[in-house]
């Protein structure tokens, strides 16, 4: 079975995605610009273009020069894990403290990391009798596994674990 792990593949699909610590600076640079346009359109319509440069400049301005921009990166310190190496990520994905497979797993792709070898980290999280990490491999294996989880589009989180082990097996029986 081949699945996705090629790194521009993934990171189109992880990636592509702006966030909210990149959207408050863009937003303060839109504000920046609707405020100028707005006191420039009092006198004409050239100052209300040249007020919505001048209103975009300051709102960049603001973002750099008040703690903006780091104040979001902070935020986002827990999110990134462009800085863990592939072995803290491992540990991530498979220790006590388990974080979002489907986040670590995108980031060990994008890092040539190979996905069949955690393939049965997933279908072991499919077969669990807690909802919520059922519904946690369900998401994981759709991004990382479209394939697989195409072979069992039939399954549903709220299902009996009994019913999610059948399954399951069916993809363990194509898979083999």
């Amino acid at each position: 079975m081949k699945t996705r792990n090629s790194k521009t593949r993934i990171l189109q699909k992880s990636r592509g995605a702006i966030t909210v610590f990149q959207m408050a600076p863009l937003c303060l640079i839109v504000l920046g610009s609707l405020c100028g346009a707005k006191l420039g359109s009092r006198f004409d319509p050239v100052s209300a273009g040249i007020g919505a440069v001048i209103g975009g400049f300051f709102g960049w301005l603001v973002c750099w020069r008040l703690p903006v921009v780091w104040i979001c990166k902070w935020l986002d310190r827990k999110r990134n894990l462009s800085g863990k190496t592939v072995e803290e990520l491992r540990t991530m994905l498979y220790g006590p403290n388990r974080r979002s497979p489907r986040v670590v797993l995108l980031e060990l792709g994008t890092r040539g990391e190979k996905m069949e070898k955690h393939l049965p980290l997933i279908l072991n999280m499919l077969v669990s009798p807690l909802m919520e990490r059922r519904l946690n491999g369900w998401l994981t294996l759709l991004s990382v596994f479209p394939k697989s989880a195409k072979l069992i589009s039939d399954y549903r989180v709220d299902d009996s674990v009994e019913k999610c082990q059948e399954k399951v097996q069916k993809l363990l029986v194509v898979s083999a």
